[in-house]
Parts: C-alpha cells; sequence; structure tokens
C-alpha cells in the first residue's frame, strides 16, 4: 500500500500527524505500527502539542529516519 495513503488512514483513525507518518513506515523499521504511535506521540501538534516550531509529521519522519540510519557511537553528527 503507498505510504502516504496509510498515513491518511491512520490520520483519519484518530492519530496525530507524527504517529501516521511514522506508523507508515512500520514495515521498513521492523517495529509494529502501535510501537511508532507511542514512540511518535508527543510529537503529534508539534513537540508537546505547542502547536509551534516542528510539524508532528517531520517529527514522525525523523523518528523514522532515526531508526533507519541510526548511529550510536556516541559521536555528534549534527
Amino acid at each position: 500500500m503507498d505510504r502516504c495513503v496509510l498515513a491518511y488512514q491512520y490520520h483519519k483513525q484518530g492519530y496525530s500527524c507524527a504517529q501516521s507518518a511514522a506508523g507508515a513506515f512500520a514495515d521498513l523499521t521492523g517495529q509494529e505500527p502501535e510501537q511508532l504511535f507511542s514512540a511518535a506521540g508527543r510529537f503529534g501538534g508539534g513537540v508537546g502539542g505547542s502547536h509551534e516550531e516542528l510539524c508532528g509529521a517531520v517529527g514522525g519522519g525523523l523518528l523514522v529516519l532515526g531508526l533507519l540510519a541510526a548511529h550510536t557511537d556516541g559521536e555528534f553528527r549534527g
């Protein structure tokens, strides 16, 4: 299924933009959608629900990118 369609379906079910975006990539991350919904839960509506600064969908996407291209050696690569 198209990831955009899947994310839209999740959003129609009541998940936030962050949760919907992250959940649509569950198959690539090796996580269950519910795990990603939980991890992205506080990114909905912007960080902490502030509705400012960072779009929830961007936060969910960054969560997925962190899982797919993780660096765990402790060296910051900002």
